[in-house]
């Protein structure tokens, strides 16, 4: 199976469309005239070049939507179907003009190759696996909804998947206000293939006021003020409605009449909480269509503006909220908040400073949250070669880390600046707000940063030739040079060398060849058998890292159902170079995910002989991703051990310096563990070498993640107030046990940002767990019950 980027630039009669000149956009396919539709035109557009789809049949090419673009343009969107089952994400768009003329093109497919069509697990299995795995991290009361049949392919989606396309069930998990994901089941195995998370950190306006309770959503009559109603005696009700109408203002301007385009009211909740009051975030809710606002999250017209421009892209692009794709709907909600907010005479008073200019929630209560113009100020990366850059499953792929390359791209289009080797001269806030807007318009469902670069050059090509906005092909080489600055096109896929001198000389190596593993011991020490054994499995997605290209054979460490552990070891030892390192490509996907591994797998060594130590005291290169479950509720062997949970981010080389062990005999293996119930994929490992680098040293990965710390931390609640710890983390996980009827809430604090997390009783147990960005946090748990008693553990992970 192989897929196929049907236009990986913008193809206008053979031209680049930034290099053609207005005349030359003029083609228009055979037998379409002025008179036929835009989806006439576009249709006999695919059919015409059947070579750009590669094998794909034009007639699996389905009629989606229609937008009505800047200029007299249309926006045509074809979907792929094989079988009559939806190719999640295959599609194709066609910008059309008034004359039915073809002006761009864009899109990703299949070949035509097809799971099955035909499903063992049927749908009310699908809901009831689909609930029992999230149900596993403790979120409770959760409902599935209807299911409905896709074809899932990792190639498309991007981010750890299937090795080859699948067909699965699409449906959604929700519960209370913190859960709402979306849930992939593969119709023939019931493995979990992928979970989303679909919450979303919207002129006629509504707004409705939940007093700080968890109420009034959906927002219906009795409003707190409505469309031309009299101001509201609360602030956060005024905040919502006068900046959801600056919104509606901002994008009339551009031609959209409201979030769906066609003047749909813009309902709000202000001040909703659900616990552990006030709510400190805001969210689009786009199960009913409408903002929901914690405590004083309206105040900021930035905020509003990105959280209804969630709503727009989900009438628009449909950017799934994953990975590349998702940081850049982050992106586009960040930049269009940011476009408001700077043209918005507001109704208080202005803090658009020279300083904070491209600052995004700077009138928030708790500050500015991001920083468009240097994103690593609050640690997101303004390139994708930035060690920022987030490459594991960690915030759904990095949505609102990563977005920092896009909003860095619109600060420099917007303001010119010099960066990273390119000097942009910027083209002004008008002309940049036509341009991501008419981007908006052409991207798809699974665009990564590459496509967003193309979608830029098209966008800004379409506007020149119209004369909109007073656009003109010297701007458009400025956008060039700003996706340049950023490396929106750099391609992750070529490894770095191993040494940084001289040729690496191998003691040992392995490529698993036809998968044989006649160089390794595979046993078991719990569970009825061995879940290690060859593979000849290719590489798993197109954000393949490290990956070797030819799929010569593999090992795979599956991850089982029962708890289980089980090792893969060198049968005979190898002797240990001066400046040695174990070096091996590898991908994997856990059940659980970076915050919570239910199951992982974890590398020891044995010197001269001696007993196995685990190799996470010696330096490594893209090492452990997190710590497996050591929740009292889980029977892993490993509980509590860094090791790799989670999914990889496609394949990875993994570096580990083992010079201090110089001259000794050393074995290496590879060790599976599993918990009872609850599958997945596995561990898959290749290309094992240790080697030596004689005068050189080995060089590391440009991606390496930021250094992993863990703590725990034993104490007892106090019996009132609140019981505090510091914390470096990205997760932190709170376990004890409770007297019946205390509820708990808990909070993290970094300078004047706070955020709030969900404690929920587990049995006898609570289960506290809260997610902040990287940095020292104060993890804050509060009883709202006096008499608590019991042990508590706190463990904090950074990845």
């Amino acid at each position: 199976m192989v897929v196929k980027r049907v236009f990986p630039v913008l193809v206008v009669v053979g031209l680049l469309v930034c290099s053609a000149s207005a005349s030359a956009l003029s083609y228009r396919p055979a037998g379409i005239t002025a008179a036929d539709t835009p989806l006439e035109a576009a249709t006999a557009f695919v059919e015409q070049r059947p070579a750009l789809v590669d094998g794909a049949d034009a007639d699996e090419l389905v009629p989606a939507d229609q937008t009505r673009g800047i200029g007299g343009t249309t926006i045509v969107r074809l979907d792929q179907e094989l079988h009559g089952v939806p190719v999640l994400g295959g599609e194709v768009v066609v910008t059309v003009d008034a004359q039915r003329r073809i002006l761009a093109a864009d899109g990703e497919v299949l070949d035509g190759t097809s799971p099955a069509i035909g499903p063992s697990i049927t749908a009310a299995q699908a809901r009831q696996l689909a609930v029992s795995a999230l149900d596993k991290g403790a979120h409770g009361g959760l409902v599935a909804g209807q299911p409905s049949l896709v074809i899932y392919d990792t190639q498309i989606i991007g981010g750890p998947g299937p090795f080859e396309p699948a067909l699965v069930w699409d449906l959604e998990v929700s519960g209370g206000a913190d859960v709402r994901q979306r849930v992939f089941v593969d119709a023939t195995t019931g493995y979990i293939v992928q979970r989303m998370d679909l919450i979303r950190t919207a002129k006629v306006r509504h707004v409705c006021d939940a007093g700080n309770a968890a109420a009034r959503v959906p927002c219906l009559p009795a409003y707190a003020r409505t469309e031309n109603g009299a101001p509201s005696l609360v602030a956060d009700v005024n905040d919502a409605y006068d900046f959801a109408g600056a919104t509606y203002d901002f994008y009339r301007g551009l031609g959209r009449d409201s979030i769906d385009g066609a003047g749909m009211p813009i309902v709000s909740t202000v001040r909703w909480c659900l616990s552990g009051c006030p709510y400190a975030n805001a969210f689009w809710d786009s199960a009913d269509n409408q903002m929901v606002y914690g405590a004083s999250y309206a105040s900021a017209d930035d905020v509003v503006a990105h959280e209804l421009t969630h709503g727009v892209t989900d009438y628009t692009s449909k950017l799934v909220y994953w990975y590349q794709s998702g940081a850049i709907n982050e992106a586009m909600s960040d930049i269009m908040g940011e476009f408001v907010d700077l043209s918005n005479p507001g109704s208080v008073p202005r803090t658009d400073t020279a300083a904070n200019r491209w600052l995004l929630g700077e009138d928030l209560p708790i500050g500015a949250i991001r920083d468009m113009e240097n994103p690593p100020t609050y640690g997101d990366p303004d390139k994708i070669s930035s060690p920022l850059y987030a490459t594991g499953e960690r915030d759904n792929g990095g949505v609102h880390i990563n977005s920092g390359v896009a909003n860095k791209t619109a600060f420099l289009i917007a303001d010119g600046s010099t960066f990273n080797g390119q000097t942009v001269t910027g083209i002004g806030l008008t002309k940049s707000a036509w341009l991501w807007y008419q981007t908006e318009l052409t991207l798809r469902f699974a665009s990564g940063f590459a496509d967003l670069a193309d979608a830029l050059d098209a966008s800004c090509a379409t506007l020149a030739t119209a004369g909109t906005a007073g656009i003109t092909t010297a701007d458009c080489q400025q956008v060039a040079k700003a996706t340049v600055a950023t490396e929106l096109r750099t391609d992750l896929s070529t490894p770095p060398a191993l040494c940084t001198a001289g040729t690496p000389a191998d003691v040992f190596s392995e490529g698993f060849d036809g998968g044989s593993t006649a160089n390794w011991t595979i046993g078991h020490s719990l569970g009825t058998s061995d879940l290690w054994g060859g593979s000849n499995q290719a590489s798993p997605d197109r954000l393949d890292m490290h990956w070797p290209t030819a799929a010569s054979g593999n090992v795979r460490g599956f991850d089982s159902e029962e708890r289980s552990d089980s090792t893969l070891a060198m049968t005979a030892g190898a002797t240990v170079p001066a400046n040695g390192v174990l070096s091996f490509s590898h991908w994997y996907t856990f059940e659980g995910d970076t915050s919570e591994g239910y199951d992982g797998g974890v590398i020891e060594y044995s010197s001269d002989g001696g007993p196995w130590t685990d190799v996470n005291g010696l330096p490594m290169v893209n090492g452990y991703s997190g710590i497996i479950d050591a929740a009292a509720d889980s029977d892993n062997p490993l509980q509590g051990r860094a090791a790799f949970i989670g999914a990889s981010n496609g394949g990875h080389t993994t570096r580990i310096d083992h010079s201090s062990l110089a001259g000794h005999s050393v074995r290496f293996r590879f060790r599976v563990a599993t918990d009872t119930a609850g599958a997945d994929a596995g561990w898959y490992i290749d290309s094992v070498r240790i080697y030596g680098c004689g005068t050189g040293t080995a060089v590391a990965l440009a991606s390496t993640p930021p250094a992993m710390t863990t703590a725990t931390v034993a104490k007892t609640p106090p019996a009132s107030g609140t019981w505090t710890v510091d914390a470096a983390a990205d997760s932190v996980r709170v376990l004890f046990t409770r007297k019946q009827g205390t509820t708990y809430a808990i909070k993290a604090q970094r300078n004047n940002v706070v955020r709030t997390g969900v404690c929920r009783a587990v049995g006898t147990r609570v289960r506290c767990t809260i997610k902040a960005p990287n940095g020292r946090w104060r993890v804050t748990i509060t009883p709202k019950v006096n008499g608590k008693t019991g042990k508590a553990i706190i463990r904090t992970v950074t990845t």
